[in-house]
């Protein structure tokens, strides 16, 4: 499992996007879409000091999407 979190990792900042090759990725992706929506209610500030630089979209935070 760890593994799958690491190449999603590693998808996500080569190419800023991730696609779910197998069943573990997926499982992942979505524990990390919920790890990051908690983090949005919970330490707002945590968030916003993490994405600091980047472009906005309008679809951040967007979890549904």
């Amino acid at each position: 499992m760890a593994r799958c979190f690491d190449d999603l990792a590693a998808a996500l900042a080569e190419t800023h996007a991730v696609s779910p090759l197998c069943t573990d990725e997926e499982m992942a992706l979505h524990l990390g879409i919920d790890r990051a929506k908690s983090l949005t209610r919970n330490r707002p500030r945590l968030v916003a000091e993490t994405v600091e630089g980047p472009s906005e979209d309008r679809r951040d935070f967007d979890w549904d999407w």
